[in-house]
């Protein structure tokens, strides 16, 4: 048996090492594709755009939701319970563009309603993004009562809900700060994105201490990795942090 050796000058490898090149080649290639592959399953799903550059919807899934009208934190229709959600099922309510909705509160708070528009998701967040005014169906309901989780402590990243819902990919992070900004000016409800799932939900609705729309100190927070402590509460199957924006911690 001959041993190859090194030739300096030659510009032909011997068969040897043609082998273990190729070897090492194939294994680095599978290696980094299957890192790839590990990374990118730890991403969190952006969700997916439904708009153009043009700015109109590419992709409508036009709905027409009947539930109870709520406005506190946010306008919130509550949909009775089924065999998906046997606690119903909570959506929060945004207008077209940058703006929130603009109901008869004193008329429609607590009211059985029909509402249309397209419903944009993303996980177990959904949002309607109304078009027209609710309709009323039924005589008001009494609102269930919410049931408390205890208090928490949680980390991870305020959006806007209507980006991080569907309306932007990705609709979250520091490059989409000034976009969430322009929203929550707008009136489109925050929603709190979890680091880890919190009762198997990841999205939550944040209020201030009394279960009312926080203020203009939220967007000093905006997507960033921020601390916040406060009581849960579930509504139907929608959790509900209250916090005090006085006590939240940039990570």
């Amino acid at each position: 048996m001959k041993d190859e050796f090194f030739i300096g000058w030659s510009n032909t490898p011997g068969r040897q090492t043609r082998a273990f090149m190729a070897l090492v080649s194939t294994v680095l290639i599978a290696g980094l594709a299957l890192l790839s592959a590990i990374l990118s399953s730890t991403i969190r799903d952006p969700g997916h755009s439904l708009f153009g550059s043009s700015g109109l919807p590419q992709v409508v899934q036009d709905v027409t939701l009947a539930g109870t009208l709520t406005f506190d934190p946010y306008p919130i229709i509550m949909l009775p319970p089924d065999a998906m959600h046997p606690r119903g099922h909570g959506v929060l309510l945004t207008g077209e563009g940058k703006h929130g909705v603009a109901f008869d509160r004193a008329a429609l708070e607590g009211a059985r309603v029909e509402i249309k528009g397209f419903l944009l998701k993303r996980g177990t967040l959904d949002m309607l993004v109304v078009n027209g005014s609710p309709r009323k169906i039924a005589e008001p309901e009494a609102p269930g009562r919410p049931q408390s989780l205890g208090r928490w402590r949680i980390v991870g990243e305020i959006c806007d809900g209507k980006c991080a819902a569907g309306g932007m990919s990705p609709g979250t992070g520091l490059a989409h700060k000034a976009c969430a900004n322009l929203c929550l000016i707008g009136d489109v409800p925050p929603v709190f994105v979890s680091s880890q799932p919190l009762e198997g939900q990841q999205f939550l609705v944040i209020a201030d201490g009394r279960g009312r729309a926080l203020d203009h100190r939220i967007r000093d927070f905006l997507a960033m990795r921020v601390a916040l402590e406060g009581q849960i509460e579930r509504r139907g199957d929608m959790l509900v942090l209250r916090t005090d924006l006085a006590h939240a911690r940039r990570l």
